[in-house]
């Protein structure tokens, strides 16, 4: 499969513990076309390169157990915060299961990759965050990229319900 590279003018933010497991990512980024990455080995310094280098997508490992880990996105996502809170967050992790999925999408995650990740995974992920951006939801009980992903029609039920929900 032929991929596409990405613009290399583009900057990525590496957020990962693991020395040796933030080289092998750092690599797949560039042969996604990205043409600088910013590593940070734990959520104060990768905010702290947020802050300051303002990259164009940022890519973080997620570990279940650390709450470090899941705090960021809501740092990121924070309105009042001094960075863009709209950047595209790729979210990696050994755990896929499913309530690891919706977590980080609940909390303002753009794409979510297993790991071990492949040069396609992880080309498909930045690819769809950086080109093909879902809207982004500003309310005040959500703020992040659109949760859903198909275009279906709000379900005839559901319509009734907020009818009524209006007329009261």
């Amino acid at each position: 499969m032929s991929l596409t590279l990405l613009q290399s003018s583009l900057t990525a933010l590496l957020i990962d513990g693991n020395a040796h497991s933030a080289k092998l990512i750092t690599a797949l980024i560039r042969q996604s076309g990205i043409g600088s990455v910013m590593v940070a080995a734990n959520a104060q310094d990768g905010l702290q390169l947020l802050r300051l280098g303002s990259p164009d997508v940022v890519v973080c490992d997620w570990r279940s157990d650390a709450s470090s880990h899941q705090d960021i996105l809501c740092c990121i996502r924070d309105r009042n915060a001094p960075h863009n809170p709209r950047v595209p967050v790729v979210i990696m992790s050994s755990e896929p299961e499913l309530r690891h999925v919706l977590r980080a999408r609940d909390l303002g995650a753009t794409e979510f990759v297993a790991k071990p990740v492949s040069q396609q995974a992880m080309h498909r992920a930045l690819k769809s965050a950086l080109e093909r951006p879902r809207p982004f939801i500003d309310e005040k009980s959500f703020f992040g990229p659109d949760r859903r992903r198909k275009k279906q029609p709000t379900p005839q039920e559901r319509r009734e319900r907020q009818k009524g929900d209006l007329a009261t």
